[in-house]
């Protein structure tokens, strides 16, 4: 089934139109606001209907649309009321629900396979998802996703397409695994500067070694301090008897400066001078002298007795220091660098030890990191690929292989925006023609085609040649118009294409 004919008037800015499409590719050409997208317009509002008014032509009062397909005319008039529409068949019978029977005849009008290969990456990502409308079902994310997490993101399973809901997840479990990443690079850095070099942790080692040998040692050090106290405690007491022998050699230095015979003399002395006292007064001088010599002597015998009273003292102190037999500890010394040598030994070996049960602890930190990082990875590529793909097979989105990462359309392991031009033609002619298999009126709208360049033009009418499609298609043309009123056109301007002026369309003149 084909179009054959298109009538219309005060459609937005066409007055009165008529078009008779004898091609696949009927092109309108013309400049801006000339009524090119107003035609495109009015025959999917004939076809599809609408209930706006804002369609009538400013100043009139309805607008009409005919359109006559093989076999059935659809006639369509749109009011600031309402519309109605008919549509008869070549014997003049009325279908009864005219809008559902044309609605069997239709295919995907919505999708424009031009445009799509114009779009940005971020523009295509939301051409598709309001053309399938994509869903993901919570039982894609049973198992991969924690409970909690579903229950927070259940509400916009409606709301949401369901790639974006699944680029937020993968977005938010990249940036745990980045943490998770960031404290396993820290923990093993930890690990390998923890681990001990040269320490085999087969090795045979006794905990309680460091232990007997620290016994010993202090047993043997025992033995070297109380022989180390005794030989101070002799050499306190040897100093105590230098000092005692000092004082008792002082006093007796002391003794020999002592006069006995003037000690021997203190008799005749005392005689003396009572067989002079009658005789003081005439022997003044020599009892003088006699007394100064008796206190002397006096003071001679008082030192000599302190003396002799010392020397006693310190003689009877002597026995309070007596010298203790010093044991013999000549092999001590020697014994106790051998233990100071195992022990340190041991206590390496046990701080070696030490250090690798640490590295070992933090190596199961490693282990436990790891394991989650593996474990995230494992949903991020659920989430980015799997669970993705799935998605897009229940949107039935009529391309083998395509699947969306974040804005990016792949179809298989190639990118669409690394693809030649004649592959993403042959993409999107693809997707249209799957989406419009079953119509039976297989018409096609392509808008603003200018934007496309020579070579992409070119390629899409190479392509679409054998299919069973008929094409609408715009072309703003801003060159010079002719006198005859007809533009001066370019090759990219197919013979056969209508100038569009006015809200008129006109055939363009070669």
């Amino acid at each position: 089934m084909k179009i054959n004919k298109i009538t219309g008037s005060n459609f937005l800015i066409l007055k009165e139109v008529e078009l008779a499409p004898d091609s696949k590719l009927n092109v309108l050409a013309g400049k801006n606001r000339g009524g090119k997208t107003s035609f495109i317009k009015m025959v999917q509002a004939g076809l599809l209907g609408t209930t706006d008014p804002n369609v009538i032509k400013t100043g009139e009062d309805k607008a009409e649309i005919m359109i006559d397909m093989d076999g059935i005319k659809v006639q369509r008039v749109i009011t600031s009321k309402g519309q109605r529409v008919k549509v008869t068949n070549d014997e003049g019978d009325s279908k009864a629900n005219p809008q559902k029977f044309l609605n069997s005849l239709l295919g995907n009008f919505s999708f424009d396979p031009l445009a799509f290969i114009l779009m940005s990456k971020p523009e295509r990502r939301k051409y598709l998802m309001e053309l399938f409308n994509p869903k993901v079902k919570e039982e894609y994310l049973t198992g991969v996703i924690e409970p909690e997490l579903m229950d927070r993101i259940r509400p916009n399973f409606d709301k949401v397409d369901g790639l974006t809901i699944l680029k937020n997840l993968e977005d938010l479990y990249y940036a745990r695994r980045t943490d998770v990443n960031k404290a396993l690079k820290q923990k093993e850095g930890a690990y390998q500067e923890a681990l001990p070099e040269k320490y085999n942790p087969e090795e045979a080692f006794d905990d309680k070694a460091v232990m007997n040998l620290t016994i010993q040692l202090q047993n043997i050090e025992k033995v070297r301090a109380d022989a180390k106290n005794i030989e101070v405690q002799n050499e306190n007491a040897e100093k105590a008897r230098a000092r005692i022998e000092c004082k008792i050699a002082e006093f007796n230095g002391i003794l020999a400066e002592v006069n006995e015979a003037e000690i021997k003399m203190i008799p005749s002395y005392e005689t003396t001078i009572a067989n002079y006292e009658a005789e003081i007064k005439a022997m003044q001088e020599s009892l003088a002298e006699i007394r100064t010599h008796h206190e002397v002597a006096l003071q001679h015998l008082s030192v000599k007795d302190d003396a002799l009273k010392a020397i006693k003292e310190q003689e009877a102190a002597l026995n309070d220091f007596p010298l203790a037999e010093v044991p013999d500890i000549s092999g001590v010394e020697a014994e106790i660098l051998s233990l100071d040598a195992a022990i340190l030994e041991a206590k390496n070996k046990q701080a070696l030890k030490e250090k690798y049960d640490k590295a070992q602890e933090i190596g199961k930190e490693v282990e436990t990191l790891d394991a989650q990082s593996k474990g995230l990875t494992t949903i991020i590529d659920k989430l980015r690929k799997d669970i993705p793909a799935q998605i897009v097979k229940d949107a039935q989105i009529p391309i083998p292989d395509l699947r969306i990462d974040g804005d990016t359309i792949y179809i298989g392991e190639k990118s669409l925006d690394n693809m030649s031009t004649s592959e993403q033609i042959t993409v999107a002619l693809q997707m249209v023609r799957e989406l419009n298999k079953d119509a039976k009126l297989k018409v096609l709208f392509l808008d603003r085609a200018e934007s496309l360049d020579d070579e992409t033009f070119e390629e899409f009418r190479k392509q679409i040649e054998g299919d069973d499609f008929t094409y609408f298609l715009t072309m703003v043309y801003g060159g010079k118009v002719k006198e005859n009123g007809d533009p001066e056109i370019t090759d990219i301007i197919p013979e056969g294409a209508l100038w569009v002026k006015d809200g008129t369309l006109g055939e363009v003149a070669r």
